[in-house]
């Protein structure tokens, strides 16, 4: 077809001089499906001759017809024996968009810049842009065509070398014996799901057994900056049918991923906001926009997606942005699909831009065998010199508490939790809050100064709680506190401040609760995640009262679920109940058949509990995270109030 035409000959030395030429085909068309839009710089085929080429220029004479000019291929552009063929289909991802009318050869005069060897030439875009790289690889942009240079702010680091980083992420574990686990011998993460008949739904998903691990941390998205995820990924086989698989930055409702779905990689984009034309949209390798990864792209690579691979995503968001899903393999990064928002949606792509992490595995029916994914370490970075700490906004809450005839105990100062949903009770609150300064007043009666020790602990046993808003922020707040829980113990010690016979302490706490990840403070994800204790007995009683074998609950009054119980011997009745505790010890509860803990469960009926520690009470802690406070005071003999202030930044996402 144009083995011959790749140079223009000079007169008089015809023989002699020779000029190079391009040479494309311009092909025109007819009856040109109305939904396609020609994709500059994008692959098409002609279905029959087989010729194919990349599109570098269009023109619609009518919504049905024109011509396109296409710069063939490497193989096609020296081939004599092939042309376009009336009437063949013109294919665009295995599809036919139009039907070729006729066709004729276009040859475009060429200057080309070479460097020692005559193939080592530069390469000019659709656009009319330089295709400059260095000798590493080619140069990186962000997601708003800003080069990439050393200036990124990380604003999430999750390494997984020792542990599954139980306090920064919560998990999901419903049904298919779904298991996190440390996989010391790779020292990674890992997602184990099993084969299970049974049917749950978990957050309006139907399925037959699921496991998520998600970060509490949603990453603050700052408008106008690129952020970019990265992670390395490996799946434990090639995939199979029902079987769902996702990693990157999402969570039930919103997100950028990449996903298997039925044994097919691809990647989704989905999406909550109530006017979206869709919900999830699953686009499969196959109809990738940039290299495919299958061996037919630029870069010749084949992904295997049971090796580790490092995964990026990065976007624009704005709500009108363009996602990019890529690989980095042997030093140089590859964009694999590019989506648009821009200029074809009524509404934003997300609900928001500022994501969770997330990693999991759910059947869609029944699967076979155990799978497992393994995940070795993610890092979330905004492409820009960012202080979110500074994007906040002042926030204040006291507490008073007069303590008459002292005892040498803790006395419950008061509990501050953010808020289930945001202020308009429309979203749930992922904001992130930052203490900013402590400042503590102890005085007797006389105004004479008592000393103590005032203490912060997350998540101690607590029973009781009831809520009001806080009035710092008024209508705006999204964070509220208990003065009147019964307070038992345990939790995750934060701070111990000491307060000195004049009975004044001001705590700058800066410098302590910096880091997005684990120097703030915000609720936890995936409702909590799914925890557990260990029954030691259950009584025959009504109500009927647990004890459990650990030191103290993981799990607690919450509002949201019952709990349930499983492997109970002896009182295997209990195993199909489901219950709410009202929690009177560390590690004890009398049990209720309600969410107001009014109808006791009657147990006297029951089979006497055994105890082989296999027994378990389970289930979704809740959103909600406990930020308590605990006065001692050093003297027993004067009664004294203690005020309490906390000042912090809240950054509402």
């Amino acid at each position: 077809m144009a083995g011959q035409r790749n140079y223009l000959r000079i007169p008089p030395d015809s023989t002699g001089k020779r000029l190079a030429i391009k040479h494309t085909s311009k092909i025109y068309y007819s009856a040109k499906d109305g939904n396609h839009s020609w994709d500059i710089d994008a692959d098409y085929t002609l279905g029959t001759s087989g010729i194919r080429g990349v599109l570098h220029d269009w023109f619609e004479e009518s919504p049905t017809s024109g011509y396109i000019i296409l710069v063939l291929n490497e193989d096609d552009k020296d081939n004599d024996s092939i042309n376009p063929i009336t009437s063949e289909s013109i294919v665009y991802n295995s599809t036919s968009v139009a039907t070729v009318s006729s066709f004729h050869d276009v040859y475009y005069n060429i200057t080309t810049v070479t460097g020692g060897h005559p193939e080592h030439e530069l390469q000019i875009d659709y656009t009319g842009s330089a295709n400059t790289r260095f000798a590493e690889g080619h140069p990186q942009l962000d997601a708003f065509g800003k080069l990439r240079v050393s200036n990124s702010t990380i604003i999430g680091e999750y390494v997984f070398s020792n542990d599954p980083m139980p306090t920064e992420f919560s998990s999901s574990l419903v049904g298919g014996d779904a298991t996190l686990i440390h996989n010391h011998s790779r020292r990674c993460v890992e997602l184990q799901l099993t084969e299970d008949s049974n049917s749950y739904t978990t957050l309006g998903i139907t399925h037959q057994g699921l496991i998520s691990h998600t970060s509490n941390t949603y990453h603050h998205y700052t408008p106008g900056l690129s952020q970019l995820y990265m992670a390395t990924v490996m799946l434990g086989d090639t995939g199979q049918q029902n079987l769902i698989r996702t990693w990157g930055l999402h969570d039930y409702a919103d997100g950028f991923m990449f996903m298997q779905k039925d044994g097919v990689l691809g990647v989704a984009v989905r999406n909550s906001v109530t006017a979206a034309e869709f919900e999830e949209i699953f686009i499969p390798q196959s109809q990738w926009n940039g290299d495919k990864l299958d061996g037919t792209g630029s870069s010749k690579q084949n992904l295997d997606v049971t090796k580790d691979n490092i995964y990026w995503i990065d976007y624009q968001w704005l709500g009108a942005g363009t996602i990019r899903f890529g690989v980095n393999i042997d030093g140089t990064r590859i964009t694999c699909h590019s989506h648009h928002n821009a200029n074809k949606s009524n509404t934003s792509s997300t609900s928001t831009g500022s994501l969770p992490v997330c990693q999991a595995q759910y059947a869609t029916g029944q699967i076979t065998g155990t799978v497992s994914m393994f995940i070795w370490c993610i890092g979330i970075y905004s492409e820009g010199n960012i202080k979110i700490k500074e994007q906040g906004r002042n926030d204040v809450s006291g507490f008073i508490k007069t303590i008459t005839n002292p005892a040498d105990q803790y006395y419950y100062i008061g509990t501050l939790s953010p808020k289930l949903l945001d202020y308009n009770n429309l979203h749930y609150n992922h904001s992130l809050y930052f203490p900013d300064s402590l400042d503590v007043i102890s005085l007797d009666t006389n105004g004479n100064g008592v000393p103590g020790v005032l203490e912060v602990y997350i998540e101690p046993v607590l029973s009781g709680l009831s809520f009001e808003s806080i009035a710092g922020s008024g209508p705006y707040s999204t964070v509220q506190k208990d003065v009147s829980a019964t307070y038992y113990g345990g939790g995750s010690h934060q701070m111990i401040e000491f307060v000195g016979k004049d009975g004044f302490r001001t705590v700058d706490l800066n410098s302590r609760y910096n880091s997005l990840t684990s120097g703030a403070f915000k609720n936890y994800s995936c409702q909590g995640g799914v925890k557990s204790n260990t029954i030691s007995n259950i009584t025959n009683t009504s109500p009927a009262i647990i004890t459990i074998s650990d030191s103290e609950w993981s799990l607690r009054e919450v509002i949201h679920f019952p709990y349930n119980l499983r492997n109970v011997a002896g009182m295997t009745e209990i195993n199909s109940d489901e219950v709410y505790l009202k929690i009177t010890g560390l590690n004890t509860a009398e049990l209720y058949t309600d969410v107001s803990r009014t109808i006791p469960l009657d147990t006297t009926g029951y089979g006497s509990f055994i105890n082989d520690t296999n027994g378990e009470i389970y289930g979704f802690r809740g959103s909600q995270m406990f930020f308590s406070l605990v006065w001692k005071p050093f003297v027993t003999t004067a009664d004294h109030t203690v005020r309490v202030k906390l000042h912090w930044k809240e950054v509402i996402q």
